[in-house]
């Protein structure tokens, strides 16, 4: 068990990169097309209730897909989580508000995750060092 333990220890970098790298990936799935469609996400934004969905609409998208790409490289990922952190929040408790649990679940993960790189930065191998 120690031998794991210190396997784990010593390919922590590693792990932390490919857990940034993965969840900026993520991030940057979920908003392009939002900025492919972005007349209809603006028109849905509105529908769920949001104020100035012509403003929301573009900052959800930017959260996701800049903040998703500057997460995946290592570079202000502090900033970048803040700004997916509430993002994520508004869809789980907003956009999701009517619909059951799993629907959230997932909002509610990226959500936690971004805590985890507000608070860890970007780790050994990033652009940023501070980010």
């Amino acid at each position: 068990m120690k031998k794991i333990e210190d396997l784990l220890k010593a390919a922590s970098p590693i792990l932390f990169l490919l857990s940034r790298v993965a969840f900026g990936g993520l991030m940057v799935y979920h908003g392009y097309p939002k900025l492919m469609g972005m007349p209809g996400f603006i028109e849905n934004v509105g529908k769920m209730g949001f104020p100035l969905p012509v403003v929301m609409a573009p900052m959800a998208m930017a959260s996701e897909l800049l903040g998703g790409l500057l997460v995946a490289i290592g570079f202000k990922t502090r900033l970048a989580s803040i700004f997916i952190f509430f993002t994520m929040l508004g869809a789980a408790f907003i956009a999701h508000a009517n619909d059951p649990f799993q629907k959230k679940e997932f909002a509610l993960v990226y959500a936690i995750l971004a805590l985890v790189f507000m608070a860890k930065g970007s780790g050994k191998f990033a652009l940023d060092k501070d980010g």
